[in-house]
């Protein structure tokens, strides 16, 4: 949670790539 706490943009951006590679794996696969 701290690291959460320090970096919550940097969490937000690593979400955001994993979602969408997540997306264009299952759609465009």
């Amino acid at each position: 949670m701290i690291i959460t706490l320090n970096t919550p943009v940097k969490t937000r951006l690593f979400a955001g790539k994993s979602l969408v590679s997540w997306l264009k794996r299952h759609l465009f696969s």
